[in-house]
């Protein structure tokens, strides 16, 4: 595919995206979104010398934490990233949902389940040459929506053939990784450097993939060579001009008993041990990525007759493990979420804690390790780093991962 704007001279212009004026982008603009990494990840290989380049600029740029959207999956919070918006306008609330029109449960990855425009769209249609790059291949029939140009998973870069780039991979040297194998994010990270250099990008989205945060806690050594490897090329994109932000999607804990194994709660089995079988439990972490959760987050959704809903959950709100039962209303209203797309009731799970549907349901045997995942409330505090500074008066109070364009392109000082 040719890149847009290729051979012609573009007029760039300040774009407005669901009610936020960007500026005219003047510095190449890179933010990178780090899978399923809390804070605890980059303070632990900054203090172990892994990460020399995020050391400087906590130093001597911005270095916050922020808020993710709920629940704290992958889908929701890419899309909220790059649409600057909360689920409740942007459709999308989990990287899979009960389809009440079709009857039928899917993957949250089609382009016509996106209510709003990307930010990859705006800045397209007002001049600007945009890229996105993505370690697993699930969402970029979201994020490639309403615009032409470069965008590719490293899991298939093989498959890619630009112009000025040529194949992905074969300009790298290197076969596509699995995205399960620690040096996928590498991989990505290099492709996406590759395409910087090789075109005159002006924003470029990059979303890494969770497979280590998954199998490794904050400050493991398979953590720290990752992270290590990740600083040495977003120190390269700073060294070649761009202005980078990195934030994450959400966070990442143990889901364990003190014996080390899963920590789970069988909805489906619990709910039915007081009510009848006319229910339907939605899991919507569930993805083609399953080596690394087995299906199990601490987020669900319970659709039941609307008579039987108040006893569920009174029940669920009784159970060990479980944190907060709302219903829909409650949690619309409380995490932004669309009503369209979500149960009759929603569950969070405390900490340590996983929902799954049944035993039958999810096959432990493909886990690496003992259980780590995300989804609750104790998954949403992530990085937002910035290599450059921020007025006092341009900073928020409480700072949003979606917000992470905003303070790249607007708020940030520098070119």
């Amino acid at each position: 595919m040719p890149l847009k704007n290729r051979g012609r001279i573009i007029v760039k212009e300040p774009f407005k995206l669901n009610g936020t004026l960007y500026q005219k982008i003047y510095q190449p603009v890179v933010a990178i979104c780090l899978d399923g990494t809390s804070p605890a990840y980059l303070e632990s290989a900054i203090r172990s010398g892994c990460m020399p380049v995020m050391k400087k600029l906590k130093e001597e740029k911005y270095f916050m934490t922020a808020t993710s959207v709920m629940p704290s999956f992958t889908n929701p919070n890419n899309i909220a990233i790059i649409t600057g918006t909360e689920p409740e306008k942007n459709g999308i609330c989990g990287n899979y949902f009960y389809d009440v029109e079709q009857d039928c449960e899917v993957m949250m990855d089609k382009p016509e389940f996106l209510r709003v425009p990307t930010i990859l769209e705006a800045a397209s249609r007002a001049g600007h040459l945009v890229a996105a790059i993505t370690a697993k291949n699930k969402l970029l029939k979201l994020l490639s929506k309403g615009w032409e140009g470069v965008a590719f998973s490293g899991e298939r870069a093989d498959q890619t053939q630009f112009a000025d780039i040529g194949n992905v991979a074969e300009e790298l040297n290197e076969a596509p990784p699995h995205y399960s194998e620690a040096c996928i994010n590498r991989y990505t990270m290099q492709a996406a450097y590759l395409v910087f250099c090789r075109t005159s990008l002006d924003l470029m989205y990059i979303s890494l993939t969770d497979c280590v945060q998954h199998r490794s806690a904050p400050g493991q050594d398979e953590a720290n060579i990752m992270l290590s490897e990740i600083d040495e090329i977003i120190g390269k994109f700073i060294d070649r001009g761009a202005r980078v932000g990195i934030t994450a999607d959400h966070g990442m804990n143990y889901k364990i008993k003190a014996d080390g194994t899963p920590n789970i709660i069988y909805l489906e089995d619990v709910i039915t041990r007081f009510v009848g079988s006319q229910i339907r439990v939605v899991l919507p972490i569930t993805d083609p990525y399953v080596t690394h959760h087995a299906a199990l987050g601490s987020f669900a959704t319970v659709y039941c007759l609307e008579k039987e809903s108040e006893l569920i959950k009174v029940m669920l709100s009784r159970t060990k493990g479980i944190d907060e039962v709302l219903t829909k209303n409650e949690a619309c209203r409380k995490y932004a979420l669309p009503a369209d797309r979500m149960g009759d009731l929603v569950v969070l799970a405390q900490r340590d804690t996983v929902f799954g549907k049944t035993p039958a349901n999810h096959d432990l045997s493909k886990l690496k390790g003992p259980l780590r995942s995300h989804g609750g409330l104790t998954e949403t505090t992530v990085p937002f780093v910035l290599s450059e500074t921020v007025d006092e008066d341009k900073q928020k109070k409480s700072v949003k991962n979606w917000e992470l364009f905003d303070y790249l392109i607007n708020r940030c000082n520098g070119l």
